[in-house]
């Protein structure tokens, strides 16, 4: 027998090979009291990778949890290198049977204290064979011995307006227990099944247990279809993580002899704090998103569909908005919805691409012309993977070009879905594209995206769940191609919202759109918790100072701060009538703007600060922010009375008040705590920390 450790500082994988076998353990103190067989079954059941290939037998009783697959117990170890790179290591770790070879990745970045682990498979037979499951990454163990109890797992739902609610729950409020010496059916899952990765929860979780100082973060890296999967196991839990499954998400792969295929990536890490984690995936994160061309001039956004212009822009609307954007500080304004199409509301006529000539009758390129003569940059909204039906989708494309079902054009939410995997569309929307940026030469893009095509397509694929795949990891490439062909171009992901805050689809953009949410005083329930999930220079944040749906006499001056704080921890999306404001509440928002520019200096390697904890909704007060090296920045708000909200900043030296300055604001700082007393409900405010 022999043994190996990996990956240590970052989360500790205790590997045995025990003749021809490998095992992923956890290790055994004589306290944990497990009886022999308890530890026999956890010491040779410890698998490193589940994988189900249909019609070859399971011999483990499990239900439908992924544990002890097919191919599971036959794998056989073949091989494992551990190869040293410039910022880590990687661990491949080679099994092989009959019919297949199983290679598992273990991608340690060692300044981050993350680990990066995927696997792939190859048909090593001389038939073809069908994959019905695969895990990216598997651990028999995640938490202590008969800590059900204690053990915490903390999943973020996620939702339309309001994203990134944290929820906490113990292994046994889950029905996770060990009422079976060895193991139950029990198990807790979490999926999503489609294109909008992050519609019900972000691809995350965080396990805790403060006996033994345990704080687990680890995210799934899929566009579209994925799986966690908990379970007990001889008085412990049982961890999976993979993309997409037959039995959740209608996939199935076939492999043809000497054929491959490659699983998403997942990424793990461990640490003392839960702050600590947030701040070790925050560091990685940074580390594999290589879109960077803004990540340092962060230039401030304007766009005019929130509040302003709605799906109706035209040269009137930009005439009236963009001078109030630039006299606030803005650097480019963005033209969203609408300046495609000639009908009043064109959100289900999109496809054509090509400019109106009802809203633009002198032509588009003159309102670009006077945006540009104003000192600002220019960007377009786009939907590229959607065609609407209530426009000419059958003129513009073939039925082979969208997602279909038993020979059908699937219609979803009034629009078709383009397919990638097929070269018409893939090439067909590049040259489009081309054309966009060799008459308009814009400098942002803004693709969105706001259906949600379910299971996938049948059409010219093994399953529904492979068409579906194959589909997104096709758009992941047509965005790397637009960022190689246009260097300088700002990507901005859109997926109604925040319905795609993965990172696959953030690797290789600038910057996402975090929420449609449309009330300023919910939207802090997001941004207090957004750093968790998105960084920081990539998370676009709504701020609308002027919004319709308010009363014109509650538009003052702290409901212009509040807007602006709630976007200060981000990118700025400004947005609505600024020039309907008083000269006050415009000056209010060049303060804020030039706040932001101020925080630029902290973003590189800012990451997440949170004093009092991740926010609920509904939470009377909040306080979080970033730190970078020995300043941090603290946003306080006060959002449903007039407490004083006091904040312990343990080593903190000083504290700044730094937006708004003129502003009534009382607080006070002694003994390393900030004590911040609002005058009002609704009430936020902006600090500097020093250290």
């Amino acid at each position: 027998m022999k043994t190996f450790v990996f990956a240590k500082d970052s989360y500790p994988l205790n590997f045995v090979i025990n003749e021809d076998k490998i095992y992923l353990q956890k290790k055994i103190k004589p306290s944990d009291n497990l009886t022999e067989d308890q530890k026999w079954v956890l010491e040779h059941s410890s698998f490193i990778c589940e994988v189900q290939i249909s019609g070859r037998v399971s011999t483990i009783h499990a239900g439908d949890r992924y544990i002890g697959c097919s191919e599971t117990n036959t794998l056989k170890y073949v091989s494992h290198k551990i190869t040293k790179l410039d910022d880590g290591s990687l661990l491949t770790i080679v099994q092989k049977n009959d019919i297949c070879e199983i290679t598992s990745f273990y991608r340690e970045y060692s300044e981050e204290k993350v680990i990066r682990c995927y696997s792939k498979i190859k048909n090593i037979s001389k038939e073809e064979f069908w994959l019905e499951y695969i895990s990216s990454f598997v651990h028999y163990g995640v938490v202590g011995f008969d800590r059900f109890d204690k053990a915490t797992l903390s999943i973020p739902n996620n939702s339309w307006f309001m994203e990134c609610q944290w929820k906490k729950n113990t292994f046994q409020h889950l029905g996770i227990v060990s009422p079976n010496p060895i193991k139950t059916f029990k198990a807790y899952k979490i999926s999503n099944t489609g294109m909008w990765s992050t519609k019900n929860y972000l691809p995350m979780g965080l396990i805790q247990d403060k006996k033994y100082h345990q704080n687990t973060l680890f995210q799934v890296e899929a566009n579209g279809s994925w799986n966690m999967e908990f379970g007990d196991f001889t008085k412990t839990v049982t961890m999976n993580l993979s993309g997409p499954s037959l039995q959740e998400n209608g996939w199935m792969k076939k492999l043809n002899p000497n054929e491959e295929f490659e699983t998403v990536k997942c990424a793990i890490t461990n640490a003392k704090t839960e702050e600590e984690a947030f701040v070790n995936m925050t560091r990685y994160r940074r580390k594999i998103v290589y879109r960077k061309n803004d990540a340092i001039t962060l230039p401030v956004i304007f766009n005019e569909y929130m509040f302003a212009s709605w799906n109706d822009p035209s040269f009137e609307t930009a005439s009236l908005l963009a001078p109030a954007a630039k006299k606030a500080g803005v650097e480019y304004f963005v033209i969203d919805c609408g300046w495609h199409d000639e009908e009043p509301n064109p959100f289900y006529h999109v496809g054509k691409w090509n400019e109106s000539k009802t809203k633009y009758p002198e032509g588009l390129i003159k309102t670009l012309d006077f945006i540009r003569s104003l000192g600002l940059k220019v960007g377009l909204w786009m939907e590229p993977e959607v065609v609407g039906y209530l426009g000419n989708a059958k003129e513009l494309w073939t039925d082979d070009c969208y997602f279909q079902r038993n020979g059908k054009p699937l219609v979803i939410s009034n629009r078709y879905q383009l397919d990638f995997r097929n070269p018409k569309v893939y090439n067909g929307l590049l040259n489009k594209f081309d054309e966009i940026m060799n008459k308009y030469h814009i400098d942002y893009v803004k693709f969105d995206y706001n259906i949600e095509p379910g299971v996938g397509t049948d059409y010219n694929a093994d399953s529904f769940g492979d068409g579906l795949l194959q589909n997104n990891r096709r758009y992941h490439d047509f965005i790397d191609e637009i960022g190689r062909r246009y260097p300088d171009l700002i990507i901005e992901s859109c997926a109604s919202g925040g319905n795609r805050l993965d990172y696959l689809t953030l690797d290789n953009v600038n910057l996402v759109s975090t929420s449609d949410q449309t009330d300023y005083t919910l939207y802090p329930y997001i941004i207090a918790n957004i750093l968790t999930a998105v960084l920081p220079e990539q998370a676009g944040i709504w701020s609308y100072p002027r919004s319709t749906n308010m009363k014109e006499e509650d538009i003052d001056n702290e409901c212009i701060a509040m807007n602006m704080i709630n976007t200060l921890i981000g990118r700025v999306h400004l947005a609505s009538k600024l020039y309907l404001l008083d000269e006050e509440k415009q000056l209010l928002i060049k303060e804020g703007i030039d706040c932001y520019n101020y925080l630029k200096q902290y973003r590189k390697d800012a990451v997440p600060f949170y004093p009092i904890g991740l926010a609920n909704y509904g939470d009377k007060h909040l306080a979080f922010g970033y730190k970078n090296g020995d300043k941090a920045i603290l946003f306080v708000y006060s959002i449903k009375d007039t407490k004083d909200i006091k904040i312990a900043l343990k080593g903190a030296k000083n504290v700044k008040l730094l937006y708004p300055i003129k502003e009534k604001t009382n607080y006070e700082f002694n003994n390393q705590k900030l004590v911040f007393k609002p005058h009002r409900k609704l009430i936020a405010r902006v600090f500097e920390i020093m250290y």
